[in-house]
């Protein structure tokens, strides 16, 4: 268990307001003082000498961000405090096949301010 922290700050904030009034960040989401207060939990069990399995969560019990808002839907006239709970949790399985080669799936489900992702990894690792 344990406790993480981060904060991040954009030098320039990306966000734009389109023809039609609708924000968005292009190309990418740049966070005005983000911060992340965060709760870690890992585990792992190791059966064999072969086989280890991880598991991780890091939840956010208290984040916040400076949202960009619009009185005319045209430009950025400031920024407003907002609240938001990120949650990540990682599993993943690694098999050593040998002393030289070895297999990792990772699954990833994540939820932060901007987007929210799952995503699948397959690792393969051949050592010289």
């Amino acid at each position: 268990m344990g406790y993480s922290y981060s904060y991040t700050d954009a030098k320039d904030v990306l966000f734009f307001y389109d023809n039609e009034g609708v924000g968005a960040y292009d190309p990418y989401f740049t966070p005005k003082k983000q911060q992340i207060h965060s709760g870690l939990f890992i585990v792992n069990y190791k059966p064999t000498k072969k086989l280890l399995v991880e598991a991780k969560v890091n939840y956010g019990f208290n984040a916040t961000i400076r949202n960009p808002y619009s009185i005319n839907n045209i430009e950025v006239d400031g920024f407003y405090d907002e609240t938001f709970t990120p949650v990540e949790y990682t599993g993943s399985i690694s098999y050593n096949l040998s002393n030289r080669f070895g297999a990792k799936i990772t699954y990833i489900n994540q939820e932060t301010f901007f987007y929210t992702r799952e995503n699948f990894n397959l690792g393969l690792n051949f050592n010289i």
